[in-house]
């Protein structure tokens, strides 16, 4: 089994839930719009009413439940469109036509997987509200254009570390090259490496773990993760897993 793959059958399933999510948007806005037609029939009845010298119409109360009932409604869609909306920005991003854009948008999909964190979280909120739905993701940009300032700290964290732990085979690469690497190995353990130390973050910050076991297991994980790229090498400029490396046992895959 190569790395991710078992990711990319989330993947699907994301899609499949996405479209999923947009039919039952499309219903939504239908009876919307059919409470919508109700009310306006209403309203002018009651306009009638008024015109005719009238002060009260037996309706009036049921205008008011509509257009209550119509406003809760919207802002019930406007969340799910929301939900949806970062989705859909995270897949335009992985099928767009740059490579390296492919690669943040995985950066992002597979931290959010592997820390279990909300994909909104880990987006630039500025490049995101510039990328309206069906059209092309702005391209030649840095990787941290697309990413919030959290996740660009503890991916640029994570990358720092390895080049101390490793000066003479990766002290001279960049945070770029690891979110760029070709090899799907060497990216797939940087993304479990910095959700690792997302996820330690966000611990530690509600005092989860409170015991010195936990926070032990935890430093553990993020240690193992970080030894593999002891067996990672810089050949023709990209960064590959040397082919001497051992394989891993399952519980140094997994980091436990």
């Amino acid at each position: 089994m190569k790395w991710g793959q078992p990711l990319r059958k989330l993947n699907y399933r994301t899609t499949a839930n996405n479209r999923t999510a947009n039919s039952s948007l499309e219903r939504e806005e239908a009876e919307i719009s059919r409470v919508m037609a109700q009310a306006q029939l209403h309203i002018a009845q009651a306009e009638t009413a008024r015109a005719n010298g009238e002060s009260e119409v037996a309706n009036a109360p049921l205008v008011r439940d509509l257009l209550r009932i119509v406003r809760e409604r919207e802002k019930e869609e406007e969340a799910q469109i929301e939900d949806i909306d970062e989705l859909e920005y995270i897949n335009i991003m992985r099928t767009g036509t740059d490579p390296n854009v492919a690669k943040v948008g995985e950066l992002i999909s597979f931290v959010a997987s592997f820390a279990a964190e909300d994909p909104h979280d880990l987006i630039s909120t500025w490049a995101k509200s510039e990328v309206v739905l069906g059209s092309r993701m702005t391209d030649n940009k840095p990787w941290n254009y697309y990413v919030s300032d959290k996740l660009e700290a503890h991916t640029v964290e994570v990358a720092s570390i390895i080049r101390d732990h490793y000066p003479l085979t990766l002290g001279d690469t960049t945070t770029e090259d690891f979110v760029h690497a070709g090899d799907e190995a060497v990216r797939i353990r940087f993304h479990r490496a910095v959700a690792s130390m997302y996820r330690g973050s966000s611990v530690f910050a509600v005092k989860r773990y409170s015991t010195t076991k936990a926070i032990d297991t935890l430093q553990s994980t993020i240690a193992q993760h970080i030894r593999f790229f002891s067996n990672v090498r810089v050949e023709g400029g990209k960064l590959k897993v040397s082919r001497k490396r051992q394989l891993s046992l399952p519980r140094e895959l997994y980091g436990i």
